[in-house]
């Protein structure tokens, strides 16, 4: 409403920008929620904000007490249970690659790591992890999964090179649901999600 006034920062996946702007900002807000996007622990940087003043969205911060208000996703189990969900059709492709696109502004949270291993040892898919797409790297009968849509655009065109057909000849899988996920290829590109409307509600 027109009574509160809003600010919004960005760390960037760059643990010490998020140090910087909260101990730069402490005591100037009457609440501040956080998305600590990190694999590394941050206990001590988040507990310089008073507990009854601060939400932790969408990763826990393993550390803190049961006294601090936290919404997060479950990773791993998502990641494992959307992958399951997937077998049939992953186990048409005799691979599953995973794309961390490291070189580009990408966090992977380590549940993920953790729930595609799980799964992939539990159904024994042949896997590989990989740190970022190539040209070389698409084979037929292979199936890949994929996070930023400017990697998909791309993976679609080396397909597309290749004469490789999504979902018959190759597999692409993507995680979190967008618009252009839908109009990417004739047949839209399978995703795992997490529900953000129930998270909001919550």
């Amino acid at each position: 409403g027109d009574q509160v006034s809003i600010q919004l920062f960005f760390h960037y996946h760059d643990i010490t920008v998020f140090e910087n702007v909260i101990v730069n900002n402490l005591g100037n807000y009457n609440f501040y929620i956080i998305m600590p996007h990190f694999n590394e622990d941050i206990t001590e940087i988040v507990k310089q904000i008073p507990k009854d003043k601060l939400l932790i969205l969408d990763i826990d911060v393993e550390k803190l007490d049961d006294s601090y208000a936290v919404l997060y996703q479950d990773f791993e189990e998502n990641f494992y249970q959307g992958l399951s969900s997937a077998l049939p059709m992953i186990q048409k492709y005799e691979s599953l690659t995973l794309f961390l696109s490291k070189n580009q502004f990408q966090y992977t949270p380590k549940g993920i790591l953790k729930g595609f291993k799980r799964f992939c040892e539990d159904y024994n898919v042949k896997n590989e992890v990989v740190n970022n797409l190539e040209f070389d790297h698409l084979e037929e009968d292979h199936a890949y999964f994929l996070f930023l849509e400017n990697d998909l655009v791309r993976f679609v065109n080396y397909a597309n090179r290749k004469g490789l057909k999504l979902g018959k000849n190759i597999g692409l899988l993507s995680y979190d649901d967008t618009p252009i996920k839908e109009i990417l290829d004739d047949s839209g590109i399978t995703t795992i999600s997490n529900d953000f409307v129930q998270m909001g509600k919550l």
